[in-house]
Order: C-alpha cells, then structure tokens, then sequence
C-alpha cells in the first residue's frame, strides 16, 4: 500500500496490530497525516547521544 492508502484505511486496524515502514519519511508521513505514533523504533541506530 502506499501511505495515501494506509493513512486513509489505518483508522480501521485493531489496537494490537503492528505497522511496519521501512522508511522513515514514511513514519512522519503517517504522523503528519493524524496518526498517533506512540512509539518508533528506528532499527540498527545504537543509542548515543543526539540519535
């Protein structure tokens, strides 16, 4: 799906679905378009200081 679509349809998936993006312009885009991300894990970035 593109994020058009998942940002039109993502009202309608159950509380304990999980959705994955690949990109991260793709995660802001769905925040930007009123979902509520909670939390975002951004894999293969080790925790320092300004990541």
């Amino acid at each position: 799906w593109t994020i058009d679509r998942t940002n039109e349809v993502i009202w309608k998936a159950a509380p304990h679905q999980t959705i994955f993006t690949i990109v991260s312009e793709d995660a802001l885009r769905l925040v930007e378009g009123g979902f509520p991300i909670e939390e975002l894990n951004i894999g293969n970035v080790h925790a320092a200081e300004g990541k």
